[in-house]
């Protein structure tokens, strides 16, 4: 967009005046790494000759030892990718503010998840900062990346508009706290746990908590990326949830289809339904669509040469109705600014339901990010539980190189301190990730297959980030554990922790003689 790149212009300069010769370094490069053009307009030179951004060094993410992920928690934006060299880094990105700014819209006004490789595979619904376009102006569309209810039951919180309100904000007073990440706990390059709570954002006992969990690949050039989403919900009528994607999906095991189709002009709908369980659905960044350049010549298919690929395989609701649609005809204002854009509009886009009302409604979604030349089918994922109250995904290994994954959730919006226990059957390493678990606890855990069982311990994960509410509310610290283990076949996991969590000193002892 014009604007990001007049700032990436300026603030070569700023940096270095401040200070900052690193970063404005750094900012140079990516200026130059990725041919960022200079705004058209002509008063616009001034920007360039205030910027200098080519006066200074060149420093590259490595040289600046950029860390891979990062929550920059008042903007309300956490990102974390494998790597800065590579097309086929896997990027992962969380929008979730806390605070609403007046002016330009950022990540609190796009909630939501976005995913690339080889170029961007899903985000929220855009064409301009300004919401430019028909994209959202069809019957059911959607704006963000989130779970909607029929009903709405959405209120407001005030707007940071001035310094006052903004350090009224910092003091924890006035009503400015819309909810948005919480928690992030992570092993960098390995896992990445994000939680969101939107709570806030509601009235009418209507409740939303989202997890995260990213499990990047170890190279990006031949490794599948997944993501895990889980969703609690509490509402007295039908959530949906929903994601968008640039370039068209297509559908596979479902059980039958429906035509959503209602009309062939600018506010109306194409698009199909798609019922069953455990329907899995596809988009391919490299398919193209219809025509995208100013005034509707020329076709943008991610960057030239993308060869991205996403999959999404919906393992709850059990019974699911998965919407696929999009505006029928775009408007001028979607091809005419397409071009300004650094990514493809997210045309298209996927609800899913549940088939019959559930006022607890839980939601269990698995991504897997992968290259279009290496990759033709999803990885098998199945359903994993530990009695009733755990819940998640045990997914395979996409190859004999790579690791299963074990991923699961406390059904409930609190922390589970009892006994977890689950079977697999698989081989090779596994990695496994449990969360909704009380903080700083040690976990006994017995490994048993094929009549011999082992014992091992494993502590809750410490690299853990908080979002301070200030007194406004509580945010409980979430346990997550993480271990890995060698499958050989049908194998019994059982998790047990030890003692209670105890932050307090030992009283100074009192009354004690020596004889």
């Amino acid at each position: 967009h014009r604007s990001m790149r007049e700032q990436m212009y300026v603030l070569p300069r700023v940096l270095d005046q401040v200070g900052l010769s690193d970063q404005a370094a750094l900012l140079r490069h990516l200026l130059q790494q990725y041919d960022v053009k200079f705004p058209k307009y002509e008063h616009h030179f001034i920007w360039a000759f205030l910027g200098l951004s080519r006066s200074g060094s060149e420093e590259t993410p490595q040289q600046f030892e950029l860390a891979p992920s990062m929550w920059s928690k008042n903007l309300g934006l956490f990102a974390a990718r494998t790597g800065f060299d590579n097309p086929a880094d896997g990027v992962f990105l969380v929008m979730g503010s806390h605070y609403r700014f007046e002016g330009h819209g950022g990540p609190d006004d796009s909630p939501g998840f976005a995913l690339a490789k080889f170029g961007e595979l899903a985000n929220t619904r855009n064409v301009a900062h300004r919401g430019y376009g028909n994209l959202d102006d069809y019957p059911g569309a959607r704006k963000m990346n989130i779970v909607y209810f029929e009903g709405g039951h959405t209120t407001a919180h005030h707007t940071l508009e001035t310094p006052n309100e903004l350090q009224q904000a910092v003091n924890g007073e006035g009503d400015f706290d819309w909810g948005g990440i919480e928690q992030v706990t992570k092993r960098e390059g390995i896992f990445y746990h994000v939680r969101v709570n939107r709570s806030r954002m509601f009235t009418d006992g209507v409740t939303h908590q989202r997890e995260y969990v990213w499990l990047p690949g170890k190279n990006p050039s031949t490794d599948s990326d997944f993501l895990v989403v889980f969703d609690r919900t509490q509402a007295p009528d039908m959530a949906e949830w929903v994601y968008h994607v640039p370039w068209k999906p297509e559908a596979f095991g479902f059980d039958s289809k429906e035509d959503l189709t209602t009309g062939s002009g600018t506010s109306e709908r194409i698009g199909d339904a798609y019922l069953g369980s455990n329907v899995i659905i596809k988009e391919f960044n490299g398919l193209g669509g219809p025509q995208d350049g100013p005034g509707g010549d020329g076709d943008y298919v991610g960057g030239g040469g993308a060869h991205g690929i996403l999959f999404c395989k919906t393992i709850l609701p059990d019974q699911a109705r998965v919407e696929v649609t999009r505006v029928a005809q775009f408007d001028n204002n979607v091809l005419k600014r397409q071009h300004e854009l650094a990514i493809k509009s997210h045309r298209w886009q996927i609800s899913v339901k549940p088939q019959t009302l559930n006022t607890h409604q839980r939601f269990l979604n698995v991504f897997q990010a992968a290259d279009a030349n290496r990759v033709q089918q999803m990885t098998t994922v199945d359903e994993l539980h530990s009695g009733s109250s755990m819940q998640g995904v045990f997914i395979h290994r996409e190859s004999s190189t790579r690791p299963n994954y074990v991923v699961l959730f406390f059904n409930e919006d609190s922390l589970n301190g009892n006994v977890i226990s689950y079977n697999l059957d698989g081989s090779g390493n596994t990695i496994h990730v449990i969360t909704g678990l009380k903080a700083n606890k040690v976990y006994q855990i017995k490994q048993i297959s094929g009549g011999q069982s082992s014992t091992f311990n494993a502590r809750t994960e410490t690299d853990i980030q908080k979002w301070d509410y200030k007194g406004a509310a509580s945010n409980p610290t979430e346990g997550v554990l993480y271990f890995e283990s060698d499958l050989n076949g049908s194998t019994t996991f059982t998790l047990s922790p030890y003692g209670v969590n105890d932050s307090k000193p030992p009283a100074k002892p009192q009354g004690l003689r020596l004889k």
